[in-house]
């Protein structure tokens, strides 16, 4: 069985007109002396019919921000605990029916009459000795304690079910951080905060109006959001995935789920939803890992995103930086991927023209036509000084002829803030030390005969040239 915590909490808050109050189960009432006083002298002036009552105006359909629920102890505590019952200030039950404007004053209505003297006079006497029991016996501030009408024990009929009320934005930042242990703050950017208006929620900074209501933005951010969120706890075995196996057996057409995997199933219906799943959603469950099964062999050449967190630490200062790396995967064509840092101030290789400096990327890469998508990419991110690009040679195993890729052949493309200088014989793309982190230039290896090349980086020598230049193979 799967214990529903969101069952405890509702049927310890919903509560309606029909409930009955039973002084043996409520705490909070048997330490209230002036509770018989009010049911028996003030309640039934405000439980009236006519329009010198409260109850039938604050009802439930009411617009005021008081809402009275018929039953005397639920709206004794709540006139209490929300303040109404206060020997001072405008919105109090005394302040409102001793108001001396028409507008403010209590009852309202053109049928409606002010309460006797008398009847004031009740309440006057009540709200000041209300006030020097509370005085003497808190030792909490009121605002500090849960509201006692809450706490009353439920005795009407059971509802036909939940209000529907549509998931919003801040209902849903809570759930995901308490189901999944997630904020979905990536790279310190939080993405809800990002994509607020997605969810049509408010976040009191750019936005101040939370809809109620679904709409089609709503879906693509929580699509967006869960496939993030979702992956992420699964491949760390957070939240509902904390206790999930290592591997499910695969099923094949009509084989019955194993116990474990039903198990598991159960485990995370209780996580999500806080219930055991119905037989046809088991069901459904185990087609769901069938058809899994059955396109395993697709599946495993599907390309596809591999995304981590990067954090360095500086162990002396404490500081960290964190930084997101995705890497495309693409099972069909068998690509890798290198990365280093390229220092421009220093050249291993002397390049076919004077003023031209060279390193080695790598060497017995597979390129090809099979290998359409390989690029080396070159950015200026981090980097101090100028970055500079003169172009690519590329040396087939088996060959003594190089094919070069130079900085102005169509394969080359730059972007961002690049300045083409040509002299010395060649042409080069350089930075010249602006636009950090929002330039880089790719270089799309294609028309290569298949074979293994050794992969050579150049770039025009300068003084000026940076120690850190970041390239991708």
């Amino acid at each position: 069985m799967c214990w529903s915590r969101t069952g405890a909490v509702l049927g310890g808050i919903l509560w309606v007109a029909s409930a009955q109050w039973v002084p043996a189960q409520d705490g909070a009432l048997a330490e209230d002396p002036l509770f018989e006083r009010f049911a028996s002298e003030l309640y039934p002036l405000m439980a009236r019919d006519d329009a010198l009552g409260c109850v039938d105006c604050h009802d439930s359909e009411s617009t005021s921000d008081l809402t009275l629920f018929g039953d005397v102890a639920a709206d004794y505590l709540t006139l209490r605990d929300r303040g109404y019952l206060e020997t001072q200030g405008p919105d109090t039950i005394l302040g409102r029916l001793t108001a001396s404007n028409p507008k403010r004053r209590m009852p309202k209505g053109r049928r409606a009459t002010p309460w006797t003297e008398e009847e004031i006079d009740r309440v006057r006497r009540f709200v000041g000795e209300l006030a020097h029991v509370r005085e003497i016996q808190s030792g909490v501030p009121l605002d500090e304690q849960f509201p006692a009408a809450l706490r009353l024990p439920y005795h009407g009929t059971e509802p036909d079910g939940l209000d529907y009320r549509f998931v919003g934005y801040q209902q849903l930042r809570g759930k995901v951080a308490t189901i999944f242990d997630d904020a979905w703050v990536r790279e310190g950017v939080d993405l809800f905060e990002k994509n607020v208006s997605l969810f049509r929620g408010a976040d009191f900074k750019s936005r101040f109006n939370e809809s109620r209501e679904a709409a089609s933005s709503f879906f693509v951010g929580l699509e967006m959001m869960a496939r993030d969120v979702v992956s992420r706890a699964y491949l760390n075995r957070r939240g509902p995935f904390e206790e999930w196996p290592a591997a499910l057996p695969l099923l094949s057409e009509g084989q019955p789920l194993a116990s474990t995997t039903e198990d598991a199933i159960r485990r995370l219906y209780c996580a999500l939803l806080f219930r055991d799943p119905r037989p046809e959603e088991m069901e459904s469950s185990g087609e769901l890992l069938r058809s899994i099964a059955a396109e395993s062999a697709f599946l495993a050449e599907t390309p596809d995103e591999l995304a981590f967190e990067l954090t360095v630490t500086d162990t002396e200062t404490g500081f960290e930086s964190r930084a997101g790396l995705r890497f495309p995967v693409s099972p069909q064509d068998g690509l890798g991927r290198q990365q280093r840092w390229v220092d421009q101030t220093e050249s291993e290789l002397e390049g076919p023209q004077r003023a031209m400096g060279g390193v080695a990327l790598a060497t017995a890469i597979p390129l090809g036509p099979e290998a359409s998508n390989a690029t080396v990419r070159l950015q200026n991110t981090g980097s101090v000084g100028n970055v500079s690009f003169a172009g690519l040679r590329l040396i087939r195993e088996g060959t003594q002829e190089p094919v070069w890729i130079e900085a102005d052949d169509s394969r080359v493309v730059a972007r961002g803030a690049w300045k083409i200088r040509e002299s010395g014989g060649f042409v080069s793309f350089e930075d010249e030390g602006q636009d950090k982190g929002a330039s880089e230039i790719v270089v799309r290896l294609v028309d290569l005969e298949t074979g293994r090349y050794t992969v050579e980086l150049y770039w025009r020598e300068d003084q000026d040239n940076a120690r850190g230049v970041f390239v991708e193979l």
